[in-house]
């Protein structure tokens, strides 16, 4: 302030500014815009353009506040970089025919997480679940005809450890954009029409014949034609519903249904059930995908001229997959699944991909080869189905239960969440010939009765909709419970060790002998722009050979199939521990890179899916870094100590009379006896750096663990964080200044410890003197300094771990117990009266910490989950 009031007219324009630069930027919300117009015809997703049928597309530009102050424009679709709620805005306008002749429908193929939606302030509806689609009927009293109709949908993106489905993401998860993230678009139906149609579809592989069950909702509102009995209008002005198949590549009518007379009542919604028996059918393949469209209408019948009053049309097929015992069949013959596994993610448009992106990686999956994809985390664009059903693309279809705890996966308010997800996931797609199979979760618990039981009424819904068989996600654990209650095996194996993964598929095998094994996903990290060989294990070279190992190794286990771990890089809500610079929520796990560029490891997949040769691969020179920074800290510390112990003899006789007669010791500080101030400050400095040292060396060990990556994660809630403690993992110098940083703020919070019990006490003791007591009574904490400068070394060799921990931990109780012998003597009372208060205040602090970050972040359910979930190939 003084520095303002003596040059004003310097530092306040700069003030200025700055501000003039930074304000609009801050009310700023970070998008990822796609906005792209909904595309129009057959193959859409859902909802194809029929004559009788009124789309009015509201993506393109809307407006977006997260305040309800300040407004900015955006394209929608789009996907928000942020967590929050936030409204937005835009107008349509109807004309009055359309107005009069027409029923709206909003329907919206997915908002992100929590979506209520107004129009001209009348509340719609509430949905949520952002990857399902959303659909209201719009009651007539909210539109206008001839004027600007104003939309208004708000959109809660705050996830939850408990009650919303994803819950608050953990390490390896996806990123959960917010907002209008897919297309949206008014449907205008006529006043009698279709409301819903869902088709089943059989095929007899012996005898060719297709089977074709509809069953489908005739809806009337206002409909002028029902002004008389439709019952006994038979021949004069009847109202007739049909259903035909047309074979999409001929375009000819393969089965219709005999006219059904509608027995209609004005407001009233009628079921209509139809059966189609095709002869000769063909049945969907991988690699002929025959496809055909089903059509319904609604038509009146005036003597011999027909009217169409509405129509539907569907993409389906009749498909052809089986399974028994341990393996899939198509048309009774074997098939291997040659699986990717695929995510909702781009850099340039979040989980807002246009239709040529979508289009573009579909086709890469398949010229690799393969035969299926697995859509990972949650239900994908209606459009990245029509592209499986039209490219010869199995599709495996996940809920977004991804990491779930058991302990959540059993209360009412997570199971209320996703049961109506999994409903609007089945309807949605199960007519889809290239679906496959249903997923109900992943990385969960097997073991536990209550995601056994979780699964299981799931798995009950799904099957009462559609007969395609469930799985579920698990890591390899001894008791699987999961396995009782699903038809396929699904599992996750990690171990890069070729022999390793070999004995775990023979292990897998045998255990579920008894129906399909996938191997849900299984592949190496990589860093994009490494070409070093494949004896470094983040290299592109490395990545394609073990592709070109493990897929062998999958092909010769005999097992169903599998799917490789990523079609591309992949953005997620944390940081990774695993990942050694640049964006550490980029998950590199990918054959091609987030912006699809192919990698090494791409050709390799393709190699293998084509059964064809792939060329030697380069073992390159590779050496590991040298963390000389571990060495050169202890040897500075060791040196400094060293010194100032043989030059500074006040220094000496303190650490003498600390050690070997520590009452004396406390005692001087207790009566105020001077101790070197400039030594304790050094002294401060070398044991925090100790203490910086080995835990960087344990961080620099465990740093490519994902186990631990996970464990930081449940415990460290705060991505800042633990963004910074993953860069101190991988790099040794900026982990040992922070870690320095951080235990000398550490010994702060110590010394206003040692004040507070003092204080309950009643003991008058100076913040300078409870600073000098935690300090040297931590003294024993810098025989650790030549351990921590080899800490990484010693850790290589495995015999060696569990001796490193037993030393530090009791070097470390040592410390703690003399700082609290320390406190009996400066405060003069019994060591047993110390310890019990220390105790007390040091179990009130954890207990509030635990029960805080419990009750918010499900802390005890996670761990719970993460030490469940361990697996067991390592």
């Amino acid at each position: 302030m003084a520095i303002i009031s003596r040059y004003p007219r310097f530092i306040l324009p700069i003030v200025g500014a700055l501000l003039a630069i930074v304000n609009p930027l801050a009310g700023q919300i970070e998008v990822l815009s796609n906005g792209q117009a909904l595309r129009a015809g057959l193959d859409v997703g859902l909802y194809p353009d029929t004559p009788t049928r009124l789309k009015i597309d509201l993506t393109g530009t809307w407006t977006v506040s997260a305040n309800g102050q300040d407004w900015q424009e955006i394209s929608v679709p789009s996907s928000i970089d942020e967590v929050g709620t936030f409204t937005f805005r835009r107008t349509f306008t109807l004309s009055e025919k359309q107005l009069t002749d027409r029923v709206f429908t909003f329907v919206a193929y997915g908002i992100n997480h929590d979506a209520e939606v107004f129009i001209n302030e009348t509340y719609i509806g509430r949905h949520i679940g952002g990857y399902t689609t959303v659909q209201f009927e719009i009651p007539e009293n909210a539109l206008a005809a001839g004027s600007e109709n104003a939309i208004q949908v708000v959109v809660h993106n705050n996830l939850s450890a408990r009650t919303t489905a994803p819950t608050r993401m953990s390490s390896e998860g996806w990123r959960t954009y917010g907002g209008i993230i897919r297309g949206l678009f008014l449907l205008g139906t006529p006043r009698l029409w279709i409301d819903h149609s869902t088709p089943r579809l059989t095929f007899n592989a012996e005898t060719r014949e297709g089977r074709v069950a509809v069953r489908s909702l005739i809806s009337n509102r206002g409909f002028a034609g029902l002004s008389f009995d439709s019952a006994s209008a038979v021949g004069r002005n009847a109202y007739l519903f049909g259903v035909e198949l047309i074979d999409r590549a001929t375009e000819a009518v393969v089965a219709q249904s005999a006219p059904q007379v509608l027995t209609l009542e004005p407001l009233k919604d009628l079921e209509v059930q139809s059966t189609l028996i095709v002869p000769n059918a063909r049945g969907w393949r991988v690699d002929q995908p025959d496809l055909y469209v089903l059509r319904t209408t609604v038509y009146q019948q005036e003597g011999r001229l027909r009217s169409v009053i509405d129509q539907t049309l569907h993409i389906t097929g009749f498909p052809t997959a089986t399974y028994r015992k341990g393996q899939f069949y198509e048309n009774g013959i074997r098939m291997g699944l040659q699986g990717v596994t695929w995510r909702e993610s781009d850099p340039e448009h979040g989980a807002s991909l246009t239709y040529e992106q979508m289009d573009r990686d579909m086709a890469m999956i398949k010229s690799l080869g393969a035969n299926a994809v697995r859509f990972a985390f949650h239900p994908p664009h209606p459009y990245l189905l029509n592209l499986c059903a039209r490219y010869g693309l199995y599709a495996f279809i996940e809920l977004p239960v991804w990491n779930v705890p058991a302990a959540v996966l059993a209360e009412d308010a997570f199971r209320s969440a996703v049961e109506p997800m999994a409903r609007e996931m089945v309807d949605r797609d199960a007519a889809n010939p290239a679906v496959l199979a249903w997923g109900l979760g992943d990385r969960l618990a097997a073991s536990d009765e209550r995601t056994v039981a979780f699964v299981k009424d799931l798995a009950a819904i799904v099957r009462s909709i559609d007969s395609r068989p469930v799985y579920a996600g698990i890591a390899p654990t001894e008791a699987d419970g999961i396995a009782s209650v699903t038809d396929l095996a699904a599992v996750h194996l990690t171990a890069a060790d070729l022999r390793g993964f070999r004995a775990a598929l023979q292990g897998l095998r045998t255990k579920y002998a008894d129906r399909p094994l996938l191997i849900l996903s299984y592949g190496v990290p990589v860093d994009h722009e490494n070409r070093n060989g494949y004896r470094d294990h983040r290299s592109q070279e490395y990545q394609a050979r073990y592709y070109l190992q493990h897929i062998a190794a999958v092909k010769d286990a005999g097992i169903a199939g599998g799917f490789v771990a990523a079609f591309a890089d992949w953005r997620g809500d944390r940081p990774v521990l695993t990942i050694p610079a640049g964006d550490r929520t980029l998950h590199p796990y990918g054959i091609t890179s987030a912006t699809r560029e192919r990698r090494l490891a791409f050709d390799a997949v393709r190699a293998q899916y084509q059964d064809v040769k792939f060329p030697a691969i380069p073992a390159g020179s590779f050496r590991p870094a040298f963390p000389a920074a571990h060495v050169i800290t202890g040897l500075l510390i060791i040196i400094l100590l060293g010194y100032q112990y043989s030059y500074n003899r006040r220094f000496a006789e303190s650490v003498k009379r600390s050690m070997l007669r520590s009452y004396n010791f406390f005692a001087d500080l207790r009566d105020r006896r001077d101790v070197p101030i400039f030594a304790s400050a050094l002294l401060a400095l070398c044991l925090s750096a100790t203490i910086a040292v080995v835990l960087s060396g344990l961080l620099y060990h465990y740093r490519t663990e994902p186990f631990t990556d996970q464990l930081l994660t449940a415990v460290i809630v705060s991505d800042v964080l633990k963004e910074q403690i993953n860069a101190a993992a991988w790099e040794p110098v900026r982990g040992i200044l922070l870690l320095t940083v951080v235990v000398l703020v550490f010994y702060g919070f110590l010394t206003l410890l040692i004040r507070f019990i003092a204080w309950v006490l009643r003991v008058r003791v100076a913040v300078g003197r409870a600073w000098l007591l935690s300090v040297w009574g931590s003294l024993p904490l810098v025989i650790l300094s030549p351990i921590g400068m080899s800490l990484f070394k010693i850790m290589e060799n495995e015999v060696f771990i569990v001796p490193v921990f037993v030393v530090v931990f009791l070097v470390a109780g040592w410390a703690g117990i003399r700082v609290l012998k320390a406190m009996s003597v400066v405060f003069d009372i019994t060591p047993a009266r110390t310890y019990a208060i220390a105790i007390a205040v040091g179990v009130l602090i954890l207990t509030a910490a635990a029960f805080s970050l419990d009750a918010t972040y499900a802390l005890r359910a996670s761990l719970e989950h993460l030490f469940t979930t361990v697996p067991l190939e390592g």
